[in-house]
């Protein structure tokens, strides 16, 4: 499944039904941003993880996640491999397994927040709202506090890598609350997404749709 069919899904399901759309969307945003080629891997760097990025970036997951379990067993500390490879259990539809690769990953980082990202839309997409809730609720906090001792700099490298991933727990945390009919809550974490770099479009046919849901005109006129 190449990243840009997703892009073309995408925008064919917005022609198709542009306010029903939400899920569709966010599952082809973040498989788009999730399966981009990373820079290229430094020199030094365990041949197994070497190997396993490559197969990453050719889409060979059974192999890429067999790679991955020779260098954890190596050495189980290593950083964002457990994300990596949760990535790749989810693009085998093993699901079940992604959330426990993301689960002691967040158990031996539990700031990481790419993995807090990931672990929140794997939970949306199994049907797991109040798990998803909660992941997406962490992430936003672990977020805050990364803003509050970061410098500028240091933020910016830290949130880099992310985009255009970070706003996806707060679209989650949106759809989540327009299921419950709380269309205010919804607008706001809506403008939260799209300041993350989420679609502006969606965000707003989103928030729309909501207020018209509640048959509060003015506010989806405005």
């Amino acid at each position: 499944f190449h990243p840009f069919n997703n892009l073309f899904f995408w925008a064919a399901s917005r022609i198709i039904n542009p306010r029903k759309q939400g899920k569709i969307l966010i599952l082809s945003f973040i498989l788009f941003a999730f399966a981009i080629p990373g820079p290229a891997v430094p020199s030094g760097v365990d041949p197994q993880v070497k190997r396993a990025l490559g197969c990453m970036d050719l889409m060979l997951y059974e192999e890429a996640i067999s790679l991955f379990d020779q260098a954890l067993a190596k050495d189980p500390s290593q950083p964002g491999l457990r994300t990596k490879q949760a990535y790749a259990y989810y693009r085998m539809n093993r699901r079940e397994k992604a959330v426990e690769a993301l689960t002691k990953e967040l158990e031996a980082h539990p700031d990481d927040l790419k993995a807090l990202i990931l672990l929140s839309f794997v939970q949306f997409k199994t049907e797991h709202p109040d798990d998803a809730e909660r992941t997406a609720r962490l992430f936003q906090d672990t977020l805050e506090k990364t803003r509050k001792k970061s410098s500028r700099d240091k933020l910016d490298t830290i949130m880099r890598p992310l985009f255009p991933n970070a706003g996806v727990p707060a679209y989650i945390l949106a759809l989540l609350a327009i299921d419950k009919q709380d269309a205010k809550t919804a607008r706001s974490l809506l403008i939260q997404a799209q300041e993350l770099s989420y679609f502006p479009t969606d965000c707003w046919i989103q928030a729309v749709g909501a207020e018209m849901d509640q048959k509060n005109w003015t506010e989806a006129m405005r």
